[in-house]
């Protein structure tokens, strides 16, 4: 109950009001998609509530019931209105049909083992329709073609050859299908978050045009070819590969033996650019810049230089300024050392992030990791942090507070992302911490390595190899350690968890922390009145500056 008294301050009404919108956004999936696709429903609710909210402002229990219910509401009707609408203007309208499509090539190509994959926007079909005039025995002459400008992306798989490049204009004939769920891995859902309800396999394609991208993107595309060559001619496998992961986002290229032996060392964030990938790389590279002497603030400058030159290189892709988003809120927290201001900023961007995209709360895998992953170590860590301080309060070793702080990220990372891993990978690896702890110290060395080689090796062709020598022997190291800790009995298992289970684990991850965190209270301070005070003792966020 919220009494008289209850201080309804702007930072908590717009607290509440981006979760309402969150969970508005998060019972979208229980309503059928009939009743969810009344948009206008939603929205003429949403300004009800608003009526409501003017006329009982001045009671604040009303007022915060409307703005609950307001921003709840907001968050259905965004849903509805992203789901794709079956009209002649949009490609996935002649899913079913063979179509001729022209369209732009508006990602880098996904180059494969046996094939690439090109996404493609499309503004033109033409599909062959039988003529009004023509009878029931007519002849195929009484096929006339018709052209539509359409929109909408289509996922097209092609051959390895030609190769195609980003910002090419190409034509395609083939017959459009609609994504489907196969090996239980929900495709359809996964292209849906891209905004792709149509894919296209292996068409008679041909190349009608060319630059016609963003010239920012088209550079650091051509960048990162170069920067491709360079890796590819100065490191062998599995290092070229691993490296390229690292460094330019590009996953595809390790080999699937590799991929799973990653995995179940519980280190397949550190080829992939996700949010969790970068929140723990950029708390451990703050951590280490603290270790070095650095002051708190320029710790997190320096760390969110590094964050900023890091999206750059690997492409500025959407996936990638997402993450590099929520890496950003983990040096904010890390810098403030204050939960209090922090908790706003992570629902904020959360919410926001679902403005843009509603399917990211369900469907995105990366994004609920990404969420999870910066809760994790906003949250967890300090709580760690304090048990360390209270088990050993003098200690005054960096070496050893370092390598406290990496075993603290990695288990709190683990600990809130491993409902999400298990009910998508089917694995968890209870070796992860370890790993982690032996790994990723490694990888600023990687990042600052592969800068330098890049440098060196165009500088020096002729020493290219002998350049990335050091840099293929960290990989190979990594590599190594992880063939060696997955042989280790119960490293990993195969368990896959309810979504209800899933909630269980959480509620009980929050009161943990609940508990954990007034177990220190502060000592009474005097508020405006004069009278004694007493506040929660909020443990402070990694080590003293």
């Amino acid at each position: 109950m919220i009494s008289e008294n209850f201080h309804l301050s702007p930072g908590k009404i717009f607290l509440y009001s981006c979760i309402s919108f969150i969970v508005g956004i998060a019972l979208s999936r229980f309503i059928p998609e009939s009743v969810l696709k009344l948009s206008l429903l939603w929205f003429g609710i949403s300004n009800c509530l608003l009526v409501f909210l003017v006329i009982f402002w001045s009671n604040k229990k009303m007022r915060l019931a409307g703005f609950v219910g307001l921003f709840l509401f907001l968050g259905l009707w965004r849903y509805s209105v992203s789901i794709p609408e079956n009209t002649a203007d949009k490609i996935w309208f002649y899913n079913g049909s063979t179509v001729e499509v022209e369209g732009i090539i508006v990602g880098e190509p996904d180059k494969r083992e046996t094939n690439t994959k090109l996404r493609v926007d499309s503004y033109n079909v033409k599909r062959k329709e039988l003529s009004s005039e023509a009878s029931e025995l007519s002849s195929i002459n009484s096929f006339i073609e018709t052209n539509f400008t359409v929109e909408g992306k289509i996922l097209v798989t092609t051959k390895l050859y030609p190769r195609y490049q980003y910002g090419d204009v190409v034509k395609f004939s083939c017959e459009l299908k609609q994504p489907e769920m196969f090996n239980d891995f929900a495709y359809d859902k996964y292209l849906a978050r891209h905004d792709i309800f149509s894919v296209c396999y292996y068409p008679r394609i041909i190349k009608i045009g060319s630059g016609q991208g963003n010239i920012v993107y088209s550079s650091i595309y051509k960048l990162k070819n170069k920067l491709r060559v360079i890796f590819n001619r100065g490191l062998n496998e599995p290092a070229a590969s691993v490296v390229r992961a690292i460094v330019l986002g590009d996953k595809q290229g390790i080999l699937p033996e590799l991929k799973t032996i990653f995995s179940q060392a519980g280190i397949s964030h550190i080829v992939a650019i996700s949010g969790m990938h970068i929140s723990i790389i950029s708390a451990m590279v703050m951590l280490i810049l603290l270790q070095l002497g650095l002051t708190r603030k320029l710790a997190f400058y320096a760390a969110t230089a590094f964050l900023i030159l890091y999206i750059i290189l690997i492409g500025l892709p959407p996936s990638a300024l997402r993450a590099a988003l929520m890496g950003f809120l983990v040096l904010l927290a890390l810098n403030s050392g204050r939960l209090s201001q922090i908790t706003n900023s992570i629902i904020f961007v959360a919410a926001l992030l679902l403005v843009f995209n509603p399917r990211f709360f369900w469907d995105d895998i990366g994004w609920q990791l990404s969420f999870l992953a910066v809760m994790g170590i906003v949250y967890g860590f300090p709580i760690l942090e304090a048990g360390h301080r209270k088990i050993f309060p003098g200690l005054k070793s960096k070496i050893i507070k370092s390598v406290w702080g990496i075993i603290s990220i990695s288990i709190v990372a683990q600990l809130a992302t491993w409902p999400i891993i298990a009910n998508n990978f089917g694995t968890v690896s209870l070796i992860a911490p370890l790993t982690n702890l032996l790994i990723l110290w490694c990888l600023p060395i990687v990042m600052g390595l592969a800068t330098l080689g890049i440098i060196l090796s165009i500088i020096l062709p002729g020493f290219t190899q002998l350049i990335f020598l050091p840099l293929e022997l960290i990989i190979n190291y990594i590599v190594f350690v992880s063939e060696k800790l997955v042989l280790v009995p119960l490293a990993s298992f195969e368990v896959n968890i309810s979504a209800w289970l899933s909630v269980v684990y959480f509620i009980f991850l929050i009161l943990v922390y609940r508990y954990f965190n007034t177990l220190s209270p502060r000592p009474p301070l005097r508020d405006r009145r004069g009278g004694a005070k007493k506040i929660k003792l909020r443990p402070k966020l990694i080590f003293e500056s």
